[in-house]
């Protein structure tokens, strides 16, 4: 709670405040983003959720469940300015299929 307390009277971004990751302000955080760099972080979801499920031989079905998988791993690091630890990933993805 002092944390929060401290981010939100400081106008900092929370997870920068705990990691040192990320934009420090929350205005920075929440500044629209170029379209480049959201698609390199789309891509780069697609491709670990494509080799996390070859590397492991998982079907993620229905396209539907998979579709749900990478947008939802695309708005946890959206405008976090971090991008995917690959090994998060695995143990993600791992764990929701």
């Amino acid at each position: 709670m002092a944390l929060a307390a401290i981010a939100k009277t400081v106008n900092v971004n929370g997870h920068w405040l705990l990691t040192g990751e990320g934009p420090i302000l929350l205005e920075e955080l929440y500044q629209p983003s170029n379209g480049k760099q959201d698609e390199k972080l789309l891509r780069s979801v697609i491709e670990a959720v494509e080799g996390v499920q070859e590397r492991l031989g998982l079907k993620i079905e229905p396209p539907t469940k998979k579709a749900d998988l990478i947008l939802a791993i695309y708005e946890m690091y959206h405008n976090t300015g971090i991008q995917p630890d690959p090994a998060k990933m695995t143990r993600l993805i791992k764990a929701t299929v």
